[in-house]
């Protein structure tokens, strides 16, 4: 009965979801779960429940309309994120929807699966990855020779010279390496990350924010660095979590053989601040 009930609630037709949804509105940015029209608490059930239901209302080709395939692509992406075990999780401590007392008994617990999750990514795309990589050197083309993901700021950035590569050794941390995971998603000699939206790379196959896992670290802001080979020239690159890149590009070529290394904002700061020393 009380499932029912539940069930029940979910605005039954265009009219009386948008009214809901513009309620909403008037008191603060539309949750996902205001666009599921679900509590915070709410079950996997119930989230899977109320995506179908409003797809039958919303979806173009179930309502023979298009109008509202802006509302379809809300209540899709709320979907998304709140199916997923983290995601759902990493959405709830950005915006404060977890109890403070219950955070790192469930960080700790949900960090436990990823890391399993990310070993058995890795192994089971042993074969994918080593393919990848013959074809691409063989053809002259793209060649992830390390890439990492994480806090890659630098524990001391006094202790940098103009002229050093930065090695993992000062990386703050934690950070992950995602080598493997970028090889693999090679196409056609090309790799597009985030061209069309700006979600996390933590939600890309086999990676995760090791950052989400320390509830000290929620606030620190993660970087990928990417070190790859293209028509045998080296290239590196540095970009903040959620920004778009595309490998390879001619403006990371490395000049020379002076290869930075993991060089988010402020340790590229630091470098041109020795620089400017030493001059």
């Amino acid at each position: 009965m009380e499932e029912r009930e539940k069930h029940s609630s979910l605005s039954g037709n265009v009219a009386d979801y948008l009214n809901k949804r513009n309620n909403f509105l008037k008191k603060s940015e539309l949750t996902y779960y205001e666009v599921l029209e679900v509590e915070k608490d709410c079950t996997p059930e119930d989230i899977r429940h109320a995506f179908y239901h409003f797809a039958r209302i919303f979806h173009p080709d179930k309502s023979g309309n298009s109008k509202y395939s802006w509302v379809f692509n809300e209540i899709k992406n709320a979907y998304d994120v709140l199916s997923n075990e983290y995601k759902r999780s990493s959405y709830d401590f950005e915006n404060g929807f977890i109890n403070s007392e219950d955070i790192q008994e469930k960080l700790t617990s949900i960090g436990d699966a990823m890391k399993q999750l990310y070993y058995t990514f890795i192994n089971e795309k042993a074969d994918a990855y080593i393919n990848s990589v013959y074809h691409e050197f063989t053809h002259k083309g793209l060649v992830i020779k390390r890439a990492l993901f994480g806090d890659l700021s630098l524990v001391d950035p006094n202790l940098l010279s103009s002229t050093e590569t930065i090695n993992v050794k000062r990386l703050q941390g934690p950070y992950i390496d995602v080598t493997v995971q970028l090889q693999v998603l090679i196409q056609n000699g090309v790799l597009h990350l985030n061209s069309g939206n700006f979600s996390s790379f933590a939600y890309l196959p086999g990676f995760y924010n090791p950052l989400h896992f320390d509830q000290h670290r929620q606030d620190s802001e993660a970087q990928l660095y990417v070190l790859y080979l293209f028509n045998d020239n080296v290239h590196e690159v540095t970009v903040s979590d959620k920004n778009p890149i595309s490998l390879p590009m001619k403006s990371h070529m490395v000049y020379g053989a002076y290869i930075k290394g993991p060089y988010p904002l402020a340790n590229l700061d630091r470098l041109e601040f020795c620089s400017v020393c030493i001059a």
